[in-house]
């Protein structure tokens, strides 16, 4: 009996060597660590970095370095704000969205989140424009924030670029302007296509609005000439939103032909 257990326990023994030891048997029954993310993973420290996001952005007006620390501490245990001074101004994250999930190593993740929130001192409120980046490490017993978030200034807005194309004549704008003007009228209350069948290039198919917003003018017009008879109106028109009886401005591209006669045909309706 001795020696049939002393086998057995040599044949562990040169098992474990070949596996690595006594620690290799324990990796190979412990939760396995992605070095790899997938979609799925994306999913999940997303939701994990808006929360954290959510969370680490909402301060209130003259809360206290404790109050500061147990607001924070399900996703930051221990940490100590450090120099803290009471807020001067309430600020509530009012809408968040991921902007970027970057892997910098194995099992790491830093997720990008664009919030705006609303800022208040109690007479005057304004909104915050910002992106945090959440870095956050998959281990064997889940997810983890490693360290407080970094708060970046939001992207600059671009520039519109300059129309390559040149400004149109007077003449043009004398005989479009009405034309282009009518166009949109029925294009915004009709809902019927045959309305505009006799201002569309023959064959051109334009679906109205329907009457969806309520035309009130054009408010401003630009027309670039495309070369060879063919014109683009940029304009912006002013719509009532029949809701909240509130007017707005909208622009509308429109793409027409001149011909020699002088007539004029609408070519496209881009919605901007």
């Amino acid at each position: 009996m001795v020696r049939k257990l002393t086998s057995i326990a040599l044949w562990i023994l040169l098992a474990l060597g070949a596996l690595g030891g006594v620690g290799a048997i324990t990796r190979m029954f412990a939760p396995a660590q992605a070095d790899t993310a997938g979609p799925q993973d994306d999913h999940q420290v997303s939701a994990i970095a808006l929360h954290a996001a959510r969370v680490w952005l909402t301060v209130h007006k003259g809360e206290s370095a404790d109050e500061r620390k147990a607001a924070v501490a399900d996703l930051w245990p221990g940490l100590e704000p450090q120099d803290w001074t009471p807020p001067t101004q309430d600020q509530t994250p009012r809408e968040m969205y991921v902007r970027d999930v970057s892997r910098p190593g194995p099992g790491f993740a830093v997720v990008s989140v664009d919030a705006w929130c609303d800022v208040s001192d109690g007479q005057k409120a304004q909104t915050r424009h910002l992106v945090l980046n959440v870095p956050i490490y998959r281990a064997d017993t889940g997810y983890v924030i490693t360290a407080p978030p970094t708060i970046l200034p939001p992207p600059a807005l671009g520039q519109k670029p300059a129309p390559a194309a040149k400004d149109a004549p007077q003449d043009v704008y004398d005989v479009a302007t009405p034309f282009v003007s009518d166009f949109l009228r029925t294009f915004l209350t009709s809902s019927n296509p045959a309305d505009l069948a006799n201002m569309v290039v023959p064959g051109t198919a334009v679906q109205p609005m329907g009457g969806f917003v309520k035309f009130e003018k054009v408010a401003d017009m630009k027309i670039r000439d495309l070369g060879k008879g063919h014109y683009e109106a940029v304009t912006t028109v002013n719509v009532l939103d029949p809701v909240t009886q509130t007017v707005l401005p909208e622009q509308f591209l429109v793409d027409f032909l001149r011909d020699d006669k002088g007539h004029l045909e609408v070519e496209k309706v881009w919605l901007h």
